[in-house]
């Protein structure tokens, strides 16, 4: 079943369990977060079905945001909801008066890479290596907004 952008709400939450329920059923890997934290939102359909989720979390004493983990099901993918989510944490990073946004993304998952270039980040390279779990090659992203 396919979903048109109008039927996806998403929505600010402190539901940390509803997002490691979601981060839990995409992550196939033992990569997990604790979220305690972060900024939250989660995604619903027009059936109430939670179908996605992202985090922001609050870096270097303040002055920077990183779009942290986000997710969503295979049945709401190809809506345009990874680029709604990047744009509702930077709106959240320009609300605290940070201009500074990072990410990163393991160098095959080309869905997000695209969805990133196409709201305007461009890939860096950090002073340190994150340390990806499980041995992984990121592309590090920023962007001034």
């Amino acid at each position: 079943m396919s979903l048109s952008k109008t039927q996806i709400k998403i929505y600010r939450t402190t539901d940390i369990l509803a997002v490691r329920s979601l981060d839990a059923a995409l992550w196939q890997e033992a990569y997990t977060d604790s979220f305690a934290g972060m900024h939250l939102w989660l995604a619903k359909d027009g059936a109430g079905k939670l179908v996605g989720y992202a985090s922001l979390k609050i870096v270097d004493g303040g002055s920077t945001a990183f779009l942290s983990k986000a997710g969503v099901l295979w049945s709401a993918r190809g809506q345009g909801l990874q680029k709604r989510f990047i744009r509702v944490r930077e709106r959240r990073a320009k609300e605290l008066g940070i201009n500074n946004v990072i990410t990163y993304t393991d160098n095959t998952n080309l869905p997000s890479i695209n969805s990133l270039i196409s709201c305007g980040y461009k890939m860096y390279q950090p002073a340190r290596d994150w340390g990806l779990p499980f041995g992984k090659t990121g592309l590090y992203w920023k962007k001034k907004i």
